[in-house]
């Protein structure tokens, strides 16, 4: 599965897409839903370009405000 804020064009599997922004809680849930209802399981891989003044390897100790903060 691949997940966008914007629809891609020229999909080869437009089925394994959900357009969704995952910068907000809502968004997270859509693409939990829909690999659910796709694929019946969940198996993570976390994918994306960022930093954080956080210790390595604590991305869990970041609040929702920690991510939105630019």
């Amino acid at each position: 599965m691949t997940t966008a804020r914007s629809r891609l064009t020229n999909l080869d599997l437009p089925d394994l897409f959900i357009e969704a922004d995952i910068s907000t809680n809502d968004g997270v849930q859509k693409v939990i839903e829909g690999v659910l209802a796709r694929l019946g399981a969940w198996t993570y891989r976390q994918g994306n370009v960022g930093g954080s003044s956080r210790a390595q390897r604590r991305r869990l100790a970041l609040s929702d405000a920690d991510w939105r903060k630019k």
